[in-house]
């Protein structure tokens, strides 16, 4: 007679398939399942749609919403324009079968299980997909600048600590790099995140070294120096000058790399 096969109760249901996916890096773009765009045509709307979607399915309050939108108008006037934007956001997606937003008490919501939102997905799958952090560098709502001040500010923040979650990854990634080759590619890309980080200079400058072109790390110091000048007003730190230093040195390839 055969075991009896153990009761392991009600399958899990699979997860929630993304209803919309937003694409905030770069040009903002939205599109539904069958690949309809559902993205709302007023700057604000758009603005809107990425504040929800970026909250990772955490409710936000509609008072938040109308103060980083319509920070210069009165609260009676942020009502109203917080309902017209939120009308253009719902019609936008429903046009696409994707009602989505869940209204709550004073707050909104789009479900993180319905949404799928490139610059969340980019900074997860950075660790173990590089590439991910050459999507990270594209600008998160390039197009959507100067809509409030407020909203400026919001955009700042946002992007500033993605830019320095990428950068902690590209170091990581820099740390574990073999081999000068290895070295001067994650280099490369931890300065494309984040061209301030002497870092990624030093790395990319010993991998030169390592691979006997003094001329080529020097050449990478200069344009550190241009770099920190240009956007910090300020000169490379003490290691960086002292490496530049014995590279430029009789055999400074050999003492760089060491």
């Amino acid at each position: 007679m055969p075991a009896a096969v153990p009761d392991c109760g009600p399958a899990e249901p699979p997860p929630p398939v993304p209803m919309v996916r937003l694409v905030l890096l770069g040009r903002m773009e939205a599109w539904s399942l069958a690949s309809t765009a559902v993205l709302p045509r007023g700057r604000k709307a758009r603005a809107l749609l990425a504040i929800l979607g970026l909250a990772e399915g955490r409710p936000v309050a509609r008072a938040t919403l109308a103060a980083l939108l319509w920070s210069r108008t009165g609260a009676a006037q942020q009502r109203l324009s917080l309902r017209q934007a939120l009308h253009e956001v719902q019609a936008a997606l429903a046009a696409g079968g994707a009602p989505l937003l869940q209204p709550g008490r004073g707050s909104l919501t789009l479900p993180a299980g319905q949404v799928w939102v490139d610059a969340l997905e980019a900074a997860r799958a950075a660790a173990t997909r590089p590439e991910g952090l050459e999507r990270l560098g594209a600008g998160l709502l390039a197009d959507l600048d100067g809509l409030d001040p407020a909203f400026d500010a919001w955009l700042a923040e946002r992007r500033q600590a993605l830019k320095a979650s990428a950068a902690a990854v590209a170091t990581g990634l820099l740390a574990r790099a073999v081999g000068p080759e290895a070295q001067a590619a994650a280099a490369r890309r931890l300065l494309a995140i984040d061209p301030e980080q002497e870092t990624g200079w030093r790395a990319l400058m010993r991998a030169m070294a390592a691979q006997g072109d003094a001329a080529a790390a020097l050449a990478a110091y200069r344009r550190c120096q241009d770099t920190l000048a240009a956007r910090l007003g300020a000169a490379p730190g003490p290691e960086t000058a002292a490496l530049a230093a014995a590279l430029a040195e009789p055999g400074g390839a050999s003492g760089g790399a060491a």
